[in-house]
Parts: C-alpha cells; sequence; structure tokens
C-alpha cells in the first residue's frame, strides 16, 4: 500500500479483478453503499482536488473490496502529490492515522470535520504553548540550573 494515489488504487483493483466500473459500483449499491460508476471512474483518471466524503470513500472501499483505511490513506497520498508534498508514508502508515480512521468510522462528514478542526487547534495550541515554554527567559531544562541557582529537579 506504500505510496500508493487513490487513482493507482482503483486502477490495480481493476487490473487484478478484471471488474468494470459498473459491476464495482453495483457492488458498493448491493451492499448500501451507493456510488455511480461515473465517480469511480473519476477518481480512478482525474487528480483530487480534496479528500473525497466519507461516504464515497466507505462506499468505495467496498466496491474495491478493501478496507476503508486503505483507501482513505490512498485519497491522502494523492492530494499530497497533487500539492507537492514530500511526505513519508511512515507516517501516513503508522497506527495513529489508522487508528483515526477507524474511531471516527460511523461519523458523519461534518462531525469528522468538526474532530479534525479540534484536533488541529489543539495540536497549534500544545505547539505554541511549547515553543512559548522554550523561550521564556530563566526556563531551566529538568537537571540543569535554574537562574537562581537551584537545580531543575531540586524539589521546591
Amino acid at each position: 500500500m506504500d505510496g500508493v494515489t487513490l487513482g493507482e488504487l482503483i486502477l490495480s483493483t481493476k487490473e487484478k479483478t478484471g471488474h468494470s466500473y459498473r459491476h464495482m459500483a453495483e457492488v458498493a449499491k448491493e451492499a448500501g453503499y451507493p456510488i455511480a460508476f461515473a465517480r469511480i471512474q473519476q477518481l480512478a483518471s482525474k487528480p483530487l482536488t480534496a479528500v473525497p466524503e466519507r461516504s464515497t470513500l466507505l462506499a468505495l472501499g467496498v466496491a474495491l473490496g478493501l478496507p476503508v483505511e486503505d483507501v482513505a490513506m490512498a485519497a491522502v497520498e494523492s492530494l499530497l502529490l497533487e500539492m507537492g508534498v514530500d511526505l513519508s508514508m511512515d507516517v501516513l502508515n503508522n497506527s495513529r492515522a489508522r487508528a483515526f480512521v477507524t474511531l471516527t468510522e460511523g461519523m458523519s462528514d461534518t462531525t469528522v470535520s468538526h474532530v479534525l478542526r479540534v484536533t488541529r487547534t489543539l495540536a497549534e495550541s500544545l505547539e505554541s504553548a511549547a515553543q512559548g515554554q522554550g523561550a521564556e527567559d530563566g526556563a531551566a531544562s529538568p537537571g540543569e540550573p535554574s537562574v537562581n541557582g537551584g537545580g531543575g529537579d531540586a524539589p521546591a
């Protein structure tokens, strides 16, 4: 799965199975995940400009017979390539990324968007606090002497 774009994933599955886009769409529809065959074809052949909606990713996973996590990671890889971002697939394939996809399964697209916004805000706040803490005058790392001469590990 490393470094596979969504288009490549769809095309390779199509080649392996010999199924048409129409057949893939019918498989998803029969399982309760409707997706138009033209949408599958579009995702296979056109560059992504945004992550497809969760319902599309779920339907595509069913249509391809693959875990939705693999489909979502391929969509992310596609977007990163379009943006010219070189991000190691080690990061994309890590357990935290897969856990997020799994934990948000079944949530509406709106709820997932809210969760992502809250997560982003929290991460930015933590990063800002960490940068501010390191920039404070006289801040000592554990085990290093502070400005007043006491050790960083010494009890108060």
